[in-house]
């Protein structure tokens, strides 16, 4: 079956990006070539040979929630991730000035990806031992689930998970079910939230950090030769 050349619109988009809480505000920063990339407070302890020894990196996370109430409606949502997620979408159908009412349910589809699951969620289940509640919300398919549940969805369901190209992958699926006709409208996208412990650990471990730099925002340096590892961000 081939694509039928048709054109595929993105009416809207919406962003939580280490800089802030929103498209706009996170586009003035990088216009203004501000870097979010500074050093991480975790305790890296575990890793650590000598109990002596101190371990720093650095990360671009995303801030802390928005203050003003009446801009959250992600607010009730359990994690970081649900949170800056629904966030991101909210904004996105705002942007597009688009009713989910005016196509039936069944031909909008829902592509969301995440790459690594919800440590959140998985961590508190560990901890306050609800671990049959909360265990599969911790997947990456959590995320999709979540959108469609939150909008009505009752079209084509997909949750991508292609690491760094997540989020990529999530847009390009979402054009083809357009052009196949599967769907008339799709709501794509990606959440990352992995500054923690025990992800920062594992890539220390692997040696895919960048940990050559004399400041933080010379850390990130992807079209360098010289480049020496990546540094972890967050997003949605």
């Amino acid at each position: 079956m081939s694509l039928e050349p048709s054109l595929v619109q993105i009416a809207g988009m919406g962003l939580v990006t280490p800089f802030a809480w929103g498209r706009e505000a996170s586009w003035q920063q990088v216009l203004q070539n501000k870097s979010a990339t500074q050093i991480l407070a975790l305790d890296l302890s575990l890793e650590c040979r000598d109990p002596q020894e101190k371990m720093l990196t650095v990360g671009a996370g995303i801030p802390a929630d928005p203050i003003n109430k009446e801009q959250q409606p992600h607010k009730h949502y359990f994690s970081r991730s649900q949170r800056a997620l629904m966030w991101s979408i909210e904004e996105a159908l705002l942007d597009a000035k688009f009713q989910l009412k005016s196509i039936a349910p069944d031909r909008i589809g829902c592509v969301i990806g995440g790459s690594k699951g919800d440590w959140d969620c998985l961590n508190h289940a560990l901890a306050e031992d609800r671990y049959a509640k909360l265990f599969l919300a911790s997947w990456p398919h959590s995320f999709g689930s979540l959108v469609a549940s939150k909008y009505n969805l009752k079209g084509p369901l997909h949750s991508p998970v292609a690491a760094c190209a997540t989020g990529l992958l999530a847009i390009a699926r979402g054009v083809e079910l357009i052009q196949y006709g599967t769907c008339d409208a799709v709501i794509v996208g990606s959440v990352d939230c992995s500054i923690e412990a025990i992800y920062v650990s594992s890539f220390r471990r692997l040696g895919v950090l960048n940990e050559d730099f004399d400041r933080p925002e010379h850390a990130l340096k992807p079209f360098d030769q010289h480049r020496k590892g990546f540094v972890i961000g967050e997003g949605a």
